[in-house]
């Protein structure tokens, strides 16, 4: 019986782990394709500062893109794996992420999981953000 036990809870311990998502380096990542690249694009102004974000690999909401929000206004919808980098004008923004697309991916229960933080770019910036999430589905948006 102890042993049964055992195994059950190095089992539950080791499915947990896999679910987390895990970072992957820029480098690594693949670009995301320009059908999924919706806004920010192209730099607007001279000077304009880049935010590339990375989306971490793993199982957690591997069924879903993620949409990367600037200002409420969709950017892209990126995939494990990929990056994408977009080009803002110097200022101060709102960045936010949430499960878009389809079926379950759009439900409105999405948007509970909703994570965004504010990022000031100045002039010619080159700023990384990861984009990943926990074994709830919790989206993490955090500085890389």
């Amino acid at each position: 019986m102890k042993r049964i036990l055992f195994v059950l809870v190095v089992f539950a311990v080791l499915l947990l782990t896999a679910c987390a998502t895990k970072p992957i380096s820029l480098v690594d990542a693949k670009p995301v394709p320009a059908d999924r690249l919706l806004a920010f694009s192209t730099p607007s102004v001279a000077g304009s500062g880049e935010l590339t974000v990375v989306r971490d690999v793993g199982l957690t909401g591997g069924g879903c893109y993620l949409g990367v929000f600037v200002n409420h206004e969709l950017a892209v919808e990126i995939d494990r794996g990929e990056r994408a980098t977009l080009y803002l004008p110097a200022g101060r923004f709102v960045v936010s992420a949430k499960s878009v697309g389809r079926a379950l991916c759009g439900l409105k229960a999405a948007d509970r999981a909703e994570r965004a933080v504010q990022v000031l770019v100045e002039r010619n910036d080159r700023l990384t953000y990861r984009l990943g999430m926990d074994p709830n589905g919790t989206i993490n948006l955090s500085p890389l």
